[in-house]
């Protein structure tokens, strides 16, 4: 990378002392947040809210996109913000523009495969762009993001220290992304209409739920029939292409009984209030946030084991407004947007400071069990060669 960057004061140590694995920084987190999990992250001003979750979440989307689509501003003064739907919250993106006087565009995305297609197809004018830890290396080897500035950035400091200097942030001795928000995707069903115990990831391949299924349109569809075959997600890059044939052989198995494959987290949480699904591989953050508006949901990290997920800010190395850029890390970054954000949608964030902004009652929704936790396997950093045939089985299940 060509940009220079000045990091201000060291966070001290060699690059190996400064930078922790995946996996110690699930250790960590599991130590800081204690009894209470993930979840002790998650903040809340005041009482759960009525069941009508979905009906707010419209009204919210609808604010953004009045927000968004206002009298234009000139180019100088609008930031392109490309995000996963949950990190656009209203409330922050009000008080950015009021703040700055800039307007903010947004692009919704999907998922990481369509974010970074979009990315290497140039000329986005994105600012700001969040891609999940494990795809970071796919955005270095091609220079497609540069590095941060944290010396801009002063609410970075509210970060957990245990996630300021994680590995995969860095490169080339550069910070090249700032974490925001994690969490897993495991298995969430209804639980008056769902026979309990629900352990494993048996119960989405239980054919007296056939028609009330959902799994997810992306390569985490892939990583659930094998963790249901007991594969570790790290396991293949061996023998990849017989065990990704038997993985697809699992799909085409489970995939008489779908409702559908999802997209969006907002598909998921309709189907879920309506009835129509029962049981649905997804985000535990959106789980969460069904069982606090008070519907029967419940999210497991099932025995066979979950994905877990980190996402980062990133500036592409092209984005026209880069100063711009630092400020929306830095506004997202503060503690009680921090907290408001894990109120209203139900996911994690790593700001130590928002901690000390949360309800405890909704704390003790909002959390995995320390057993959970340890069967949480964190995305690997596959290589293209091993991305590209998990997609390949993920296309070829989809189409059998």
């Amino acid at each position: 990378m060509s940009a220079k960057v000045h990091e201000g004061k060291p966070v001290g140590g060699s690059a190996s002392e400064r930078c922790i694995s995946r996996r110690e920084f699930l250790r960590r987190a599991t130590v800081l947040l204690g009894s209470v999990g993930l979840g002790s992250l998650l903040a809340s001003c005041g009482p759960a809210p009525t069941p009508q979750r979905v009906e707010v979440t419209r009204v919210v989307e609808k604010e953004v996109e009045k927000i968004v689509t206002a009298t234009p501003a000139p180019t100088a003064d609008r930031l392109n913000l490309w995000c996963w739907s949950i990190y656009a919250p209203a409330f922050a993106i009000e008080s950015f523009q009021e703040k700055y006087d800039v307007r903010v565009n947004i692009t919704f995305y999907f998922g990481n495969s369509e974010l970074l297609a979009k990315v290497m197809a140039g000329r986005t004018g994105a600012d700001i762009i969040m891609p999940s830890h494990y795809r970071l290396p796919q955005y270095t080897a091609q220079n497609l993001i540069q590095p941060i500035d944290v010396d801009k950035i002063p609410n970075f400091r509210y970060l957990y220290d245990s996630v300021k200097n994680l590995d995969y942030t860095f490169y080339q001795g550069q910070r090249i992304s700032i974490p925001y928000c994690f969490g897993v995707t495991g298995l969430v069903y209804n639980t008056e209409e769902v026979e309990e115990p629900v352990t494993s990831w048996a119960t989405a391949w239980d054919p007296r739920y056939k028609g009330r299924i959902l799994m997810e349109d992306s390569e985490s569809w892939v990583y659930a029939a094998a963790m249901y075959l007991g594969y570790k997600l790290e396991e293949l890059t061996t023998d990849t292409d017989a065990k990704l044939t038997e993985i697809k052989a699992k799909m085409l198995e489970q995939k008489p009984l779908l409702l559908k494959l999802s997209h969006g987290l907002e598909e998921v949480r309709t189907l879920f209030v309506s009835g129509e699904a029962l049981v649905a591989h997804t985000d535990d953050g959106l789980a969460w946030g069904l069982q606090k508006d008070g519907f029967p949901v419940r999210v497991i990290v099932p025995q066979e084991g979950a994905n877990g997920w980190q996402d980062q800010f990133c500036i592409p190395s092209e984005a026209p407004h880069v100063d711009l850029a630092h400020t929306w890390i830095n506004h997202m970054l503060d503690p009680q947007v921090c907290a408001d954000l894990a109120k209203e949608t139900g996911y994690l964030t790593v700001n130590e400071k928002a901690a000390s902004l949360m309800n405890p009652e909704v704390k003790a929704i909002m959390k995995h069990s320390d057993e959970e936790l340890a069967r949480v396997q964190w995305t690997p950093a596959f290589s293209d060669e091993i991305l590209g045939e998990i997609s390949k089985t993920l296309e070829e299940a989809k189409a059998g």
